[in-house]
């Protein structure tokens, strides 16, 4: 069970680096995790 949601979890941020990639670039992806967060958040 662990490691599937290890698994779950590394799909769920490749998901995001390739929404970054295509949203804002290769430079979004530099992103500290805090701010990335607070997007998230903000978009709820």
């Amino acid at each position: 069970m662990l490691l599937a949601a290890r698994a779950e979890n590394e799909r769920l941020r490749q998901i995001i680096k390739e929404l970054q990639r295509y949203r804002f670039g290769p430079r979004a992806e530099g992103l500290p995790e805090d701010q990335l967060l607070l997007g998230l958040e903000a978009s709820r």
